[in-house]
């Protein structure tokens, strides 16, 4: 007899599909089946084979049955529709989300530096999978990341990057399309050195604060605002920890301003994780 997980689970597994677009793990298959049609229109058939040895130079092995959890190459391809975070990524706020609520843990949820909003949306799932409600702050620029022209942020040039530019219209959008959008999501568009000083004179508690700003003077921002309003327990999950060393410094330097020495928790070669009051 087949047993199913519980309808909350199982829905919180089919979003997380959803998100980082592995519900169609034939997706490789089509977009390379599609450039030989076109290929062989153009009558440039004999090409296709250095499409995809040039293809698999930067993405990996290309097979006509290739899964999504495997080489992976057709989803960056096509792109990650909702984030660009990994399934463990996705995994960890799912958890920390239903941790919170399962241990009562007071205070709303915060994202700062959301993309195209991901992970903001799981943490919505997490909420209406449960029946729960608590505000979420979906913090962005929504217009890329600023230019830092000295400095120790100045060599990431990371204004350059047009990917990163992802509009507050477009954030809202991808809500609605899994009908999670309401009252309780709440935008707050600008720079972190405007935004985050008066998000701390708005909100009572944090239960789960997310910072993935990349930069040294995003990541203090957002700490340097918002770390007391996490409550005892909650979350503290910083993205870019192992990607930058500029955000790992800045997490160090805040620690060692403080006098913290919490216990870091790594969610995969990036991300890392603690709790507040060392639980």
């Amino acid at each position: 007899m087949s047993t199913h997980p519980p309808p909350a689970n199982a829905y919180l597994d089919l979003m997380g599909r959803a998100l980082i677009n592995s519900l169609h793990p034939d997706l490789g298959s089509r977009i390379l089946g599609l450039v030989r049609e076109l290929l062989a229109a153009q009558g440039r058939a004999a090409t296709v084979p250095a499409l995809e040895q040039e293809l698999a130079r930067f993405f990996g092995p290309i097979a006509d049955n290739d899964r999504f959890d495997s080489a992976q190459w057709h989803s960056k391809i096509a792109g990650e529709p909702f984030t660009m975070s990994s399934p463990e990524r996705l995994r960890n706020v799912r958890e920390a989300a239903q941790t919170v609520l399962r241990e009562a843990i007071p205070g709303d949820f915060v994202e700062t530096g959301v993309w195209r909003g991901g992970l903001c949306i799981m943490m919505k799932a997490v909420l209406a999978a449960h029946a729960a409600t608590r505000r979420l702050y979906v913090c962005d620029s929504f217009q890329g990341l600023p230019e830092i022209l000295d400095g120790v942020d100045a060599p990431l040039k990371l204004h350059e990057n047009p990917l990163l530019a992802i509009g507050v219209d477009q954030v809202r959008e991808n809500f609605s399309r899994f009908g999670l959008l309401d009252d309780d999501v709440v935008f707050i568009e600008g720079w972190f050195a405007d935004t985050m000083p008066r998000l701390r004179d708005r909100i009572d508690a944090i239960s789960i604060l997310r910072l993935d700003g990349d930069y040294y003077s995003s990541t203090r921002d957002v700490i340097d605002a918002l770390y007391d309003k996490v409550s005892p327990g909650g979350f503290v999950i910083v993205d870019d920890y192992g990607c930058y060393q500029q955000a790992r410094d800045a997490i160090h330097d805040f620690w060692r301003e403080r006098g913290l020495a919490p216990r870091l928790i790594q969610v995969d070669w990036t991300c890392h994780y603690w709790r507040k009051g060392g639980l």
